[in-house]
């Protein structure tokens, strides 16, 4: 299909919450928006991309974590508890989490609408989250490590909010001068 432009930061429309998918919206132009949305995500060299990050504002996301296999939305690296640390390309639509760990783990992240930014956030270590996939039915995945990560990471996009939320008021504040910045210099 095609890559879109992303939306970066300071744009306002990453602060925006997204709306819930409805059965309605399945149609070829949703197929459409989510085969972009892996263009995208590809292009970029990311792995997750939500919806609001190509400007349109429904509550999905890609993701693809895990080894190049065959097999689509496959999951692989189940521990003993059901928890996955990995997954192949994966489409999720009006994702919740409905249960985190007690225990948080530090770890670097970068967005690809914050570009060349990394820093050190802080999540739980796990989570369990309830979503709808492509074929309109209703899942669960037991997530850890990074997927449980970048699991946070874009749901917080589909709620407004940028991972530079996450760090102390300092580092965000100098984040934004240099993405203003940044936005500035591409005006020009």
């Amino acid at each position: 299909m095609s890559v879109r432009p992303l939306v970066v930061l300071p744009d306002s429309r990453l602060f925006l919450c997204s709306e819930e998918v409805r059965e309605t919206d399945f149609c070829e132009k949703f197929n459409s928006l989510i085969e972009d949305m892996f263009d995208t995500m590809y292009a970029e060299q990311g792995i997750g991309l939500a919806a609001v990050q190509v400007g349109v504002h429904k509550r999905i996301f890609v993701i693809d974590l895990g080894p190049k296999t065959e097999e689509s939305s496959e999951t692989v690296d189940c521990d003993s508890d059901g928890y996955y640390s990995t997954c192949g390309p994966t489409v999720v639509i009006n994702p919740e989490i409905i249960e985190k760990s007690v225990d948080l783990v530090s770890m670097e992240e970068g967005c690809l609408s914050v570009p060349d930014q990394r820093e050190l956030v802080v999540r739980p270590e796990r989570v369990v989250m309830q979503y709808t996939d492509l074929h309109g039915k209703r899942k669960i995945l037991k997530a850890q490590g990074l997927l449980s990560r970048c699991l946070q990471h874009e749901i917080d996009h589909l709620n407004g909010t940028v991972f530079i939320k996450h760090i102390s008021k300092l580092k965000r504040d100098l984040v934004m001068q240099k993405m203003r910045k940044a936005a500035s210099l591409r005006k020009n």
